[in-house]
């Protein structure tokens, strides 16, 4: 998010972008159409506002014709404001177009390629910590001290954008949200500034890589751009919740690792002089000073301070309970009461991170065994003074000191899951994001600790310039990377970092009970030493591992020039770095190539084996009776070695992995190849779709008698036909909102109550509302009124209500979306060109829209309509589809006005003559049919849809 020790350790330039920008609100209804709105946190659309892309590629008298041209266009238009020009990644515009008829007149524009509504992105969450960390054990762990002192590197020369909530590139200020046109300004001002690498801690959960952002970031990489993504703080959303921004191919998303060291403070008390208490507080030095004690009490019990004291605490330290008010509740009664500081103990086993804003106090926190085990020795002495205990002497540390954390590189909890929603590996690999001392508003005290894969990717941001700063110096040249030679850096980072094992089970760690006090012995002791015994840390979490940035330099390097300080280990590289094996129908039977290139000067000798991962399930993606009576169970009908807080069940369950060598000699200067036949768990019940993972190692053997640290290829799978998941959450899910609901998700507000003769007028709240939950992402999600009756198989699509593209799982928060139809359809006159269509422009059907070479960005043509969500053209319906004219509704005038029809919306350039414009229909019966293509579904077949048709509603207008 902000800048990491790693990032303010290179010498970079810093700019500031302060633009006069349009911010947007989220958009629940369209006044001119129904709208398939995403609620907040997911990928919300900003009303009446647009990306429009021209034809030509950036630069150039094409491209500069074509921005005239737009010029020209909207020079008399009232309704419309020009937001961001591009010019560099993308070439087009961003505007507000208020008017439909004046957005239609824009997209009838033959320069435009591709129209798409701008998002409204919120700054991610950061989880607030009362535990200070080391800030050079971070750096001890990435392996950036070492890169320091053998390799002398420090970053210098080479320019690192920041684009963040407060940075080099500021897209949003402390509060608030922002926009895709806003970071699309950042990226373009940060190339033009020629930065090398750029880090990007913002985005959304979504798992589609498809949309400005991440197209842009693919042209700053042809540019000679290395980019870094947060993987985002979503652990709740369960797994396929990916950044958005961070899924693209072009990008590194950063996954966030738990800090090995912490800085904790201490105290002692006059009952027990030589016993150190540990105390955690976002104050440094925090409390320096020998100082009366007291605890709360309430009955027999700690006491947790909700009402105002009356005992004398004026210049104490009260201990106070967690629970029954807010901490800054607690904090405002001690400090009406006079006290010097307050400590907080956690009511429950565990971590507890504190704030008490807007209260200024210096306080601290006490783990739970600790507070309840002082506390009875405190009540010990016999009554207090009204509501507090007697007091003792309290002697705190002067200032804090390091201990080390006993779940130091392992997996932070909050760090979001992949695999994404095409099933590639996301995140690529992580870095240190918890308890991270780093800059902060001047204004709320210039550092603060935080946690959250923000304070990773900073982490990555600097790797990769210290990484170009090793190129440049071993190649001599400083001219911009091409991208071929940026994704053979990603890749060299990828398969030198080192996959992390599981926290005691998933438990999450109390570092005030757990920590160890630092010695002479254990001062410089290793994560890796730290991390040991457990399971091996799913990829869908973790990605390639914690970045090894010593060896990725040297690794990178080596193809060009083996470093004095190289080993084997260094001198490697295996290609490809991951191997992404789609689900069990799209899974190749053949065995995976792997080939070691050996850039030493002698041939070595490696040693081939296999790491198996923990597998993960959601349950949350499969259906929801077989959800509900497993759940009501107690069981999935297999062994599990756990569930964590989120709900994702774990299984310590490997793939079956077949190398057909234990080891393969490979040549100097040369490479070999060897066949891995990978095969997912038969433990692991088809019907469950169990992610599953693990990672081939490639160990050089001994080298000047010292053991070689091994590459690591990652794979991961899942198990099972994601076809077979539904989209929509069942059975009684979808519906029209205003019957009884059945849903377990909540209708949000403006529902007729208790209506239940389906007859509408169309007058204020007295309109059909569709209701349905996402349970999983879908590419395609389409709403149409078709004819009444009970005929699910023959009936006549009278037209659509609207589309979306790449919807991501909302079922997470148990979000519920809703259409409000206003009566409008798109018109079609009945030609093939404007009848509904299946198929967007633009698409793959699977398995090559599955198949993602690294480095390849996939490019979705999509167009927009007027309400502002996502829509595209379809394969014709002839065979059940009516000419609109027949049932009485007119085309729109404007068809007739202009010799090209009516503007194109949704539509290819190619059917520039077809309509889309919403139209009325009459009074009368009509149905709903919602369909969304299915996980890995071919937008050609009809049972590749998850399909949702309404009972019959009646549209009756007073005026007829």
């Amino acid at each position: 998010m902000l800048h990491s020790p790693t990032s303010r350790m290179i010498r970079h330039v810093t700019q500031t972008i302060l633009a006069a920008v349009i911010l947007c609100s989220w958009m629940f209804q369209s006044p001119v159409q129904a709208v398939m709105n995403i609620p907040p946190n997911h990928l919300n659309v900003c009303p009446d506002a647009y990306l429009f892309e021209f034809k030509s590629a950036p630069g150039g008298i094409e491209a500069a014709n074509e921005r005239r041209q737009f010029e020209a266009a909207i020079s008399g238009m009232k309704s419309v404001t020009v937001r961001q020009s591009f010019a560099v990644l993308l070439n087009g515009v961003s505007a507000q177009v208020s008017d439909e008829q004046e957005l239609g007149q824009l997209m009838a524009l033959d320069i435009l390629k591709m129209v798409t509504p701008l998002t409204v992105v919120s700054p991610p969450d950061q989880v607030a910590s009362t535990v200070n960390a080391m800030v050079s054990s971070a750096q001890n762990m990435t392996g950036v001290t070492r890169v320091q002192q053998e390799l002398g590197l420090t970053g210098k020369g080479v320019r690192v954008g920041i684009i963040a909530i407060l940075g080099a590139y500021r897209v949003v200020g402390c509060n608030g949200s922002t926009n895709d046109d806003i970071i699309l300004a950042a990226l373009e001002r940060a190339v033009e500034d020629k930065m090398d690498v750029i880090n990007l801690s913002i985005g959304e959960p979504n798992g589609w890589p498809l949309n400005p952002v991440t197209r842009a970031i693919g042209a700053a990489k042809r540019s000679g751009v290395m980019v870094a993504v947060s993987q985002g703080n979503e652990n709740t959303q369960g797994l396929f919740s990916v950044n958005y921004i961070g899924d693209s191919a072009s990008a590194l998303s950063v996954a966030s690792f738990i800090n090995t060291k912490t800085l904790l403070s201490y105290f002692t008390t006059s009952l027990e002089p030589d016993r150190r208490i540990l105390y955690s507080t976002p104050s440094i030095p925090g409390m320096r000073l020998s100082i009366p004690l007291v605890a709360a009490v309430k009955g027999t019990e700690l006491g947790n301070a909700c009402v105002p004291f009356t005992a004398d605490i004026k210049g104490k330290v009260v201990m106070v309970l967690r629970g029954g008010c807010l901490f800054a509740d607690k904090a405002k009664n001690a400090l009406n009461g006079g006290a010097a500081g307050i400590i907080f103990v956690n009511s429950v086993q565990g971590s507890l991170s504190v704030t008490i804003d807007p209260v200024k106090f210096d306080f601290g926190v006490l783990s739970n065994t600790e507070g309840l085990a002082l506390f009875e020795k405190l009540s010990a002495q016999g009554p207090g003074s009204m509501n507090v205990t007697k007091e003792v002497t309290a002697s705190f540390s002067d200032g804090p000191e390091p201990f080390l954390n006993p779940a130091g590189g392992s997996s932070s909890s909050f760090s979001s899951y992949g695999l994404d929603n095409e099933l590639h590996i996301k995140p690529d690999l992580g870095a240190p994001g918890e308890n991270i001392y780093s800059t902060w508003p001047t204004r709320n005290g210039s550092y603060t600790t935080l946690s959250g894969t923000s304070m990773a990717s900073p982490h990555v941001a600097g790797a990769l310039a210290l990484a170009l700063q090793h190129w440049r110096a071993v190649t001599g040249k400083v001219s911009p990377l091409t991208g071929k030679q940026i994704q053979s850096m990603y890749n060299a980072f990828r398969i030198t970092s080192t996959p992390t094992s599981v926290y005691k089970n998933h438990e999450e760690v109390d570092v005030l009970k757990e920590a160890t006090t630092l010695s002479s012995n254990n001062e410089a002791t290793s994560w890796k030493t730290i991390n040991t015994g457990g399971t091996v840390t799913s990829i869908a979490k973790q990605g390639a591992g914690m970045i090894d940035v010593y060896r990725g330099i040297l690794t990178m390097a080596s193809s060009v020039k083996t470093s004095a300080v190289s080993s084997p280990a260094t001198q490697t590289i295996v290609l490809p770095p991951t191997i992404e094996l789609n689900d069990t129908e799209f899974a190749t039977l053949k065995p995976y190539r792997l080939t070691i290139y050996n850039n030493g000067p002698e041939a070595v000798t490696y040693q081939l084996g296999h790491i198996p991962a923990e597998a993960l399930h959601d349950p949350s993606i499969e259906p929801k009776d077989i959800r509900i009576q497993e759940l009501a169970a107690g069981t999935y009908n297999v062994s599990m070695s756990g569930k964590d807080k989120d709900g994702v069940v774990f299984r310590s369950v490997g793939a079956d992995v077949n190398i057909p060598t234990s080891t393969i000699t490979v040549p100097a200067k040369g490479k070999r190849a060897v066949a891995v036949q990978i095969t997912a768990p038969s433990a692991l019940p088809v019907e469950q779709h169990w992610i599953y993972s693990g990672y081939i190692s490639i160990t050089p053997m001994t080298y000047n008698s010292q053991p070689q640290e091994a590459i690591y290829v990652s794979y991961a799978g899942v198990k099972g036909r994601m076809r077979d998941l539904t989209i929509f959450l069942r059975p009684t899910d979808p519906e029209i909102a205003n019957t009884p609901a059945k849903s377990l998700c909540q209708v949000l507000g403006g529902v007729v109550e208790n209506k239940t003769d389906y007859v509408y007028s169309l007058v204020d709240k007295d309109v059909p509302i569709v209701t349905f939950c996402v349970q999983n992402p879908t590419r395609y999600l389409m709403l149409d009124v078709i004819s009444p009756g009970t005929d699910e198989v023959n009936y006549e699509v009278i037209g659509r209500v609207g589309s979306n593209e790449f919807v991501p799982r909302l079922m997470a928060e148990s979000i519920v979306t809703t259409v409000k139809w206003n009566g409008k359809i798109e018109y079609s006159d009945g030609s093939e060109e404007s009848m509904p269509r299946d198929e967007p422009s633009g698409h793959r059907s699977p398995p090559e829209a599955i198949r993602r070479e690294p480095g390849m960005d996939l490019i979705y043509g999509m167009r927009a309509v007027p309400d502002g969500h996502y829509n595209v053209p379809y394969k014709s319906e002839q065979s059940r589809t009516t000419k609109l004219a027949e049932r009485g509704i007119e085309a729109p005038t404007t068809a007739k006005e202009t010799a090209r029809g009516t503007p194109t919306v949704g539509l290819p350039r190619a059917n520039a003559a077809a309509n889309a414009v919403p139209v009325p229909v009459p009074n009368g019966a009509y149905r709903f049919r919602l369909r969304a293509l299915k996980f890995m579904g071919s937008y050609e077949k009809k049972e590749d849809y998850d399909v949702w048709i309404s009972p019959t509603f009646v549209i009756s207008r007073k005026d007829g």
